[in-house]
């Protein structure tokens, strides 16, 4: 399954603890998504904006991943990490940052919502 997050699809969701970007992987912008709500009606409560960088990302070992888990289980949902992979030949570091705070504007993580519509 994928999520659109302001009009791109993001890959996932993928598990906090075994997802790893490494520093030979395409960089990508990530998203951390409660999944929240009833099977038939889920809300996707985005948590966290960011990109992997040139030295990838383990997200367990981000020094977010226990709050994040502490916000998804308040709110009785289950956390996933949601991938933009964007290949370093076609897209510089300027264009995931502007990306990722492109989205952190329109959502405002913490306290957002992605709609089903991706929009």
């Amino acid at each position: 399954m994928s999520l659109k997050i302001a009009g791109r699809l993001f890959a996932g969701p993928f598990p906090l603890e075994k997802t790893v970007v490494r520093k030979n992987h395409d960089p990508a912008v990530f998203a951390i998504i409660s999944r929240e709500g009833k099977p038939w009606n889920p809300l996707f409560h985005i948590l966290e904006v960011g990109e992997t960088g040139p030295d990838g990302v383990t997200f367990e070992e981000h020094p977010a991943s226990a709050q994040w888990r502490d916000m998804a289980a308040a709110a009785a949902g289950t956390v996933g990490v949601y991938l933009l992979s964007m290949a370093r030949a076609e897209h510089g570091d300027d264009t995931r940052r502007q990306l990722a705070e492109d989205i952190r504007t329109r959502y405002s993580p913490p306290t957002g919502y992605v709609p089903i519509t991706g929009m």
